[in-house]
């Protein structure tokens, strides 16, 4: 059995039937192969609670075997209950409802033991994602706003499913809707629409207002247009006068095709969160339509608002967690998202609004015993200390911080500790800073977290510019470029190409630190940072390079 990274519980209990050992055990093996630490439970030899408690994520193989088993049906419910549920198919079947749908991370019915297949990796990173327990909590704040760029919202992957069958999902909708739309409507005469109408106002006894009528009389055009399906069936209740049977099929209709319509939600969720490694843009579609479909989703507005700051589009990050703070359907909703707004306002400069949101945040939070959102708003508490000057206050933070990612097995909160404690410790003890910074970066690396991964790369880069190590410093912000490129972090963007120009300074390269700076001054000013505009000014000027047309005067703040 491979031996997961230190510090890291990478424990998965496989739970199956013994029918199925066949299709478990290669998979079992390739997840050992994965870093993985894989024990078994069968239907014949179950799992005890120890067991259980030592699994980061139990991992239900559905089988039409296993789906038959009542030893990995409460295998599967006890895992639901602890919160530890993942589930994959090993074989064309339907899961329990209760226990399938967002549990279900892939569709490996075809897969033939093949750990260099692109489903199975997909597989393997979406079992990463929901062992870093991230999609339900506030995002962090952390990339460090003066050294850094802070405010960026770190949100971790939850459980990824690729449905494979959504042009179906997508006919559902439409036969739902609309399940005369391929046929022949009928010629219905005003003649016919009148006499349904008298029918029913007969029957009603009631006045009607004139707005009433015209939309009974819509109505009834519309049913009288269909022959088939549930509009055709209420239609011809209607001409029989059968106003409370119409009533009922339509109602049929309207619930199933509510169904339907979570049910594609739930799918664009799933897009969103493929996305969100590698495609900015695709992912605040995705989570846009989910909005659309069901309005006030919590998961949705907490990745929508946290893409929107990464992007640095402030004003709509405003918009969506302003409503889900309105809107929020309980007090862990509620505190995620003040914490958010609290990054929100640190990355707009309001330093005072946002120590003020998150202290309202960390209180809500104990109040309610939200351990980990406790500590992700002690981070940001922390950070926002440093920025401050107070670094004493700021390290006590982030180290409660740190103690409790470590209590609650929060591997992605642990390793945002480790680097803003390097960024305190980054101008007095430089390789302890160093070594702090590196554990983030590696979990950053190996979960696929972009930007995360750039901000420590140029952390570390910043520390290595004032100790000389020039080339090193380079190496690193050429990839940092690419990974905030990649995941569209435009204010991360700006940053790093801050710290190449301040490198082509070093090396006498005026031009390309011209190039370098004023690339991150239009960053800077297209989305609103008017201090970081002002500093990049002021950089342009001491190489000699005449300000922009259309700069703000260094001595005039931005209206």
């Amino acid at each position: 059995m491979a031996e997961a990274p230190e510090g890291r519980n990478r424990n998965l209990l496989l739970a199956y039937a013994e029918a199925s050992r066949d299709l478990a055990l290669p998979l079992a093996r390739a997840l050992e192969a994965a870093a993985f630490n894989v024990s078994h439970s069968t239907s014949q030899h179950s799992a005890d609670d120890a067991a259980l408690d030592a699994a980061k994520t139990v991992l239900v193989c559905w089988t039409p075997a296993a789906i038959a088993s009542d030893a990995v049906s409460r295998d599967a419910a006890r895992a639901r209950k602890a919160g530890k549920l993942a589930s994959v198919l090993l074989a064309p079947c339907t899961p329990p409802s209760s226990l399938g749908g967002q549990y279900l991370l892939a569709d490996l019915s075809g897969w033939r033991g093949d750990a260099g297949d692109r489903e199975f990796v997909a597989f393997v990173h979406a079992i990463h994602a929901r062992q870093s327990r991230r999609l339900f909590s506030s995002a962090p704040q952390w990339a460090a706003r003066y050294l850094s760029w802070g405010s960026l919202g770190a949100v971790a992957l939850g459980a990824v499913a690729v449905v494979a069958n959504f042009g179906d999902v997508r006919q559902t909708i439409d036969g739902v809707f609309n399940p005369s739309a391929s046929e022949a409507a009928l010629n219905a005469t005003d003649a016919k629409v009148e006499e349904v109408l008298t029918l029913l106002k007969q029957k009603s006894g009631k006045p009607l207002s004139a707005d009433a009528e015209a939309s009974l009389r819509e109505s009834i055009e519309r049913l009288l247009a269909a022959q088939s399906g549930v509009r055709g069936r209420a239609a011809e209740k209607l001409e029989a006068g059968d106003l409370a049977g119409a009533q009922d099929e339509l109602r049929s209709a309207a619930q199933q095709g509510e169904q339907a319509v979570a049910g594609l939600a739930e799918t664009w969720l799933d897009v969103g969160a493929l996305a969100y490694l590698g495609d900015t843009d695709a992912a605040m579609s995705a989570y846009q339509r989910v909005l659309q479909l069901t309005p006030g989703n919590t998961v949705a507005m907490v990745q929508l608002g946290s893409l929107y700051l990464r992007t640095g589009r402030y004003d709509d990050a405003d918009k969506v967690l302003m409503a889900m703070r309105l809107n929020a359907k309980d007090e862990i909703d509620r505190a995620t998202a003040i914490g958010l707004i609290g990054d929100l306002q640190s990355a707009r400069g309001d330093l005072t609004g946002s120590e003020k949101s998150l202290k309202e945040a960390l209180a809500l939070n104990r109040k309610i015993g939200n351990r980990q959102g406790e500590g992700e708003i002690l981070n940001s508490l922390g950070e926002l200390l440093r920025v401050k000057g107070d670094l004493t206050g700021a390290e006590r933070n982030i180290r409660l911080a740190l103690a409790i990612a470590k209590e609650e097995h929060d591997e992605a909160g642990e390793a945002v500790a480790h680097m803003r404690l390097g960024l305190i410790l980054s101008r007095v003890h430089e390789e302890e800073a160093l070594a702090a910074i590196e554990q983030a970066r590696a979990f950053a690396e190996s979960t696929g977290d972009l930007e995360m991964w750039a901000a420590t790369l140029c952390h570390m880069a910043d520390i290595e510019i004032g100790l000389g190590r020039i080339d090193q410093a380079a190496s690193r912000l050429d990839l940092a470029l690419q990974l905030t490129r990649r995941s569209g972090a435009r204010e991360a963007e700006a940053y790093t190409l801050s710290l190449l120009g301040e490198i082509s300074v070093l090396d006498e390269r005026k031009s390309d630190a011209i190039e370098q700076y004023q690339a991150a001054w239009k960053i800077y000013r297209a989305i609103g940072i008017t201090d970081q505009d002002k500093r990049m000014l002021r950089l342009l000027k001491e190489v000699g390079a005449k300000p922009p047309p259309n700069a703000l005067p260094l001595d005039k703040p931005r209206p």
